[in-house]
């Protein structure tokens, strides 16, 4: 549940039309933020600002000053581990070529907002053991994955350095009703085809850590409300956001099929992808205890609310 609040406090919400801001959006429109969206595309956010990609520092620094947000959540960035490996110079400038220009914007505004940072798994690579905690070596293994890391870096910079504070928040395997991409979004797709079995492209016994798309909304509100914690740390505070329980993706596979009743066999093709680890299982506890009204949605209930609005409207149709 998302702690309480009122209306004068103010979030930015960078990156408007991608699916992790629409999802922060709602949370903290509900909750009674007053929240501006920025992004190159139009939100339905009642407060949005168009941005151009090569938007200067001190371009956005002057926007800051008129509307003066307590809070920067920036969604904006790329999110494709694939897609990094065709192109990773492009995944460089999307990742750490935007957040540094609102890192500098907020420098050189002075307001001290706190910048929260959405941050990945994927900066971890293969961890020799689980669970996963916040100190678990950095090791990549995939060109977001660096990228990620990089960006890790440049807050810690702004952070220890000119005083803007920061929060970052590595996500695992976020999935919900409007995260119409990634597995279980494919699994779906596949399920709803005329296909004769459900079709893994790995062996079935990789594993992840997964977390519904609302319950990250709500740990931004509670990073939020407690902007404090943050400046009180000479460095950034670095925080797990996941269940914190295991499943193979056999499991999410037959946890899916039968949720539909569908019958139909579930085909391991055993073919790895780059980028991807074999295992992972998050430690959450750092930020269950500093944030304790926080708890993850247990994945049944998760998967049981996903399906529901998925069978109600086509998933493309589905916006927060």
């Amino acid at each position: 549940m998302a702690p309480p609040t009122n209306n004068t406090q103010r979030m930015v919400v960078t990156g408007a039309s991608g699916f992790l801001a629409r999802v922060v959006t709602q949370v903290a429109s509900r909750a009674k933020w007053d929240v501006t969206t920025v992004g190159r595309q139009a939100s339905t956010s009642a407060t949005h600002q168009r941005c151009a990609a090569d938007e200067k520092p001190d371009q956005i620094a002057r926007w800051l000053e008129t509307w003066k947000p307590e809070v920067i959540f920036h969604g904006a960035g790329s999110a494709n581990v694939r897609s990094s490996f065709e192109g990773p110079a492009a995944d460089l400038e999307a990742s750490l070529g935007s957040w540094s220009r609102w890192l500098e914007a907020a420098r050189l505004w002075g307001g001290r907002p706190l910048m929260i940072f959405p941050s990945s798994a994927a900066v971890y690579g293969a961890p020799q053991e689980l669970p996963i905690r916040e100190d678990t070596p950095c090791r990549p293994i995939s060109p977001y994955g660096f990228h990620k890391h990089l960006c890790e870096q440049v807050g810690a910079e702004y952070h220890s350095l000119f005083q803007v504070p920061v929060v970052v928040l590595r996500l695992f395997s976020v999935f919900g009703p409007t995260q119409c991409r990634l597995l279980v979004h494919e699994l779906y797709q596949r399920l709803c085809s005329q296909s004769d079995s459900l079709a893994i492209m790995g062996t079935g016994q990789e594993t992840r850590d997964y977390i519904l798309e609302t319950d990250v909304g709500e740990a931004v509100l509670h990073v939020a409300s407690q902007a404090h914690l943050a400046r009180t740390h000479t460095h950034p505070l670095v925080y797990n956001l996941a269940s914190g329980r295991e499943i193979s993706v056999l499991s999410m596979a037959t946890l899916l099929r039968d949720s539909l009743r569908d019958q139909r066999p579930i085909v391991c093709h055993g073919e790895s992808r780059s980028g991807d680890p074999e295992r992972w299982c998050a430690d959450p506890s750092r930020f269950c205890n500093d944030h304790p009204g926080w708890r993850a949605t247990p994945l049944e209930e998760a998967m049981a609310h996903t399906l529901q609005v998925w069978q109600s409207a086509p998933p493309e149709a589905i916006k927060p």
